[in-house]
């Protein structure tokens, strides 16, 4: 699959990168955002999330510390992503965009929380647009 995205890229002369990071580190995701950039040939203007991890069992049989494993990842991983990428954005002054891709896998948790990370990006700065794209 990545393969196809370079193959795209080297055809319209854009640039494709792909990064894998461990999003529940504050301290990898801004590392690798700081990895990213250095290799763009203009500033940041965008960031797509799509990290996120379901659970294959029914609700009533999940462990606690699954759950807090699925939070982690979905909803602060995505917060963590969008905060760094955010920050670079502000500091070149030109503002961007942030994509949330997220599946409900029928986790209400994840609803809840990439609903609350949306409006509070859009809130907190008028020069960044979020846009959501939720699967069920």
């Amino acid at each position: 699959m990545i393969d196809r995205f370079h193959t795209l890229a080297t055809k319209t002369l854009t640039q494709f990168s792909y990064y894998s990071v461990n999003v529940t580190s504050a301290s990898e995701v801004s590392s690798i955002i700081e990895l990213a950039v250095s290799n763009l040939r203009i500033p940041l203007r965008g960031v797509v999330t799509a990290a996120g991890i379901s659970g294959e069992v029914d609700a009533v049989d999940y462990a606690p510390d699954d759950f807090r494993r699925l939070l982690d990842v979905n909803v602060t991983g995505t917060f963590l992503v969008v905060q760094a990428a955010a920050k670079v954005m502000l500091q070149h002054g030109l503002g961007g965009s942030v994509v949330l891709v997220a599946s409900m896998s029928g986790s209400a948790a994840n609803k809840v929380g990439f609903t609350l990370l949306s409006r509070f990006q859009a809130c907190q700065n008028k020069h960044i647009r979020v846009y959501r794209n939720q699967r069920s």
